[in-house]
């Protein structure tokens, strides 16, 4: 996913810009017979817990304000994590950002607008979003990854 700002007209204007990304966005860690892909939702195929990675590509020095996800969840015992993560050399996986399922049935949005390193460096790191996703029951059906939305910030002009 590329966030708008890298193109002339984009980088000329300051302010607050979001990036959405959905189910289709994700490339699933394991087998893809594990997992099924909608339209609206993203969701286990099987009781054990999956694993699907979506690349994030943000522009450079944009400041991370907050990482939103919308979760479906019908199940006490089935769970859902969510992180915005950077790939650090030395470090590894680095988590800036976590919207975990709560405990709550139904739809719900959770919100962190906790950031860690929060200033985008495309020189120096790799951005992503990391979802895993443990369902309670053999056909996958209690908890859903629905959507996400980034919220970030630059100044003018973008470099």
């Amino acid at each position: 996913m590329v966030a708008p700002g890298d193109d002339i007209l984009a980088s000329q204007h300051s302010g607050t810009r979001y990036l959405s990304f959905g189910s289709g966005d994700f490339v699933p860690q394991d087998d893809t017979e594990k997992w099924v892909i909608l339209k609206d939702r993203l969701r286990p195929n099987t009781v054990a817990e999956l694993i699907a990675i979506a690349p994030i590509h943000l522009p450079q020095n944009a400041i991370v304000t907050s990482f939103k996800i919308n979760w479906y969840r019908e199940d006490a015992l089935a769970t859902g994590k969510c992180d915005l993560t950077r790939i650090d050399s030395a470090l590894g996986l680095v988590v800036m950002a976590s919207a975990d399922s709560d405990s709550s049935a139904g739809l719900h949005t959770v919100e962190d607008v906790t950031i860690n390193n929060a200033t985008i460096n495309n020189s120096l790191y790799v951005y992503g979003v990391e979802l895993i996703l443990t369902p309670n029951d053999a056909a996958g059906t209690d908890v859903f990854f629905i959507s996400g939305i980034i919220t970030y910030t630059v100044a003018v002009p973008l470099p």
